[in-house]
């Protein structure tokens, strides 16, 4: 299944007929463009599966959604097939990156909040720091996910 229209085709089909979410069904896409240009799913294997799996040269994290986005296809396009009996043990993701005292107080004190862009830094700055939101989180918050009077 190597004609890219007919891989695209296939994938909105595919998705038109699921209900993932928009930012579930981007990474399932890119991960299914990829495996349905390097494997024949019609003849492909469990083993075949974690063959790709393991070259692809993705960390733990992302063969497991992988993994679970070639299942969710497999399933969808042929109701049972051998390659869905393939399974990417999940490890455990290690610590993220946090700042030291020292370098919480440096990035502080870096912001010049006699101005209006200064004050508002250090606002975001230390609702990051009080909340542990990741940069992502606090760049896709909505007013409505937030509980101003509490």
């Amino acid at each position: 299944m190597s004609d890219l229209n007919t891989v695209t085709t296939l994938l909105d089909v595919f998705f038109a007929e699921r209900a993932f979410n928009p930012r579930t069904e981007e990474q399932y896409r890119s991960v299914l463009m990829v495996f349905l240009s390097k494997v024949n799913v019609d003849t492909c294997t469990p083993t075949d599966v974690q063959k790709f799996l393991r070259t692809s040269g993705w960390g733990n994290s992302r063969q497991y959604v992988a993994s679970v986005a070639i299942r969710h296809f497999i399933r969808w396009k042929f109701g049972e097939h051998p390659a869905l009996r393939v399974r990417i043990k999940r490890e455990k993701p290690h610590p993220g990156r946090t700042l030291t005292e020292t370098q919480m107080i440096r990035l502080l004190e870096s912001f010049d909040r006699t101005t209006m862009k200064g004050c508002r830094d250090y606002a975001i700055a230390c609702f990051a720091l009080d909340t542990c939101l990741r940069v992502n989180e606090i760049a896709s918050i909505q007013i409505s996910d937030l509980d101003l009077t509490n």
